[in-house]
């Protein structure tokens, strides 16, 4: 994934499945920061938001998980 961000750094989805791929590798502040990058580029991206919420309450960002849950 990361070769295809760096020659699409704007792709939501390739940002995405890069922040699932490191939260199922428990790399939670890492998909965190990947799923962060998702949502500005579509801040539609329900998938994305959900993810995050749980990245957050992973490595217990609790606010920031409740916060995005709301959005």
């Amino acid at each position: 994934y990361e070769d295809a961000i760096s020659s699409a750094p704007e792709d939501a989805w390739l940002r995405y499945r890069l922040g699932t791929l490191n939260y199922l590798l428990r790399n939670y502040e890492e998909a965190a920061a990947e799923l962060e990058k998702a949502v500005a580029l579509k801040p539609d991206y329900a998938a994305a938001f959900y993810n995050l919420s749980i990245a957050y309450d992973r490595f217990r960002r609790y606010s920031d998980s409740l916060a995005t849950v709301q959005k």
